[in-house]
């Protein structure tokens, strides 16, 4: 039983960290830059959550304000901090990638203290026993359910849409994309958005399993 109920949690984390994962690996692809700064995304991601749960009550409403909020903040750090560096050594993105996340993380403290935020009332608290002698929270359950259904989502999107079709292309080579008419901008914007709503919804899942965030 221990090793059944072992192999079910490392699904759980592995599915948290194949979201947290998925924002890297658009970002690496599109611009060759390793994006530290998306740990600030995921920390904040669950800041959100906790506020808006706290505030409306509502777990659902808290994800997706999440997601929006840090895929807006994520097309803004492209905007702000890596657009102006493409034509410069990689090495220099890296270093502003490592200062924003140092100083996002000093700005959490600042914001929300230096103890972190909990949830008030921890919302879906209840258990299922899915085997005997084995139960599983609800939270736990939704939160396989969502990451599951949001990177499936994003397969299908990779493969049947025009923008994920584009999107590979940009990969591949951004100027022959470029060239056949994609819009190489559009496509890294949307790309950092997509990446960093993964993450702010990873950092939500990962709020509700810990109750809390710091």
């Amino acid at each position: 039983m221990l090793l059944i109920d072992l192999c079910i949690q490392g699904l759980i984390q592995g599915a948290i960290y194949a979201l947290i994962a998925l924002g890297l690996t658009l970002v690496y692809g599109l611009l060759r830059i390793l994006h530290v700064a998306h740990a600030a995304l995921f920390t904040l991601g669950g800041y959100v959550g906790v506020v808006v749960t706290n505030g409306s009550g509502s777990f659902l409403l808290a994800l997706l304000t999440a997601m929006l909020i840090v895929g807006c903040v994520g097309m803004a750090s492209y905007r702000v901090i890596y657009k102006p560096l493409l034509m410069r050594p990689p090495l220099i993105a890296l270093i502003a990638s490592i200062g924003v996340f140092i100083a996002s993380e000093e700005l959490f403290r600042l914001v929300f203290g230096a103890y972190g935020l909990s949830y008030t009332n921890p919302p879906l608290k209840g258990q299922v026993e899915i085997l005997p002698g084995i139960s599983l929270s609800h939270a736990r359950i939704l939160v396989v359910v969502l990451a599951v259904g949001l990177l499936s989502g994003m397969g299908w999107l990779a493969v049947h849409t025009r923008i994920g079709i584009a999107a590979r292309a940009t990969v591949v080579d951004p100027a022959m994309a470029a060239s056949s008419g994609v819009n190489v901008e559009t496509i890294r914007y949307a790309s950092f958005f997509i990446g960093s709503a993964f993450a702010g919804a990873a950092g939500v899942m990962v709020s509700l399993l810990n109750n809390l965030v710091e």
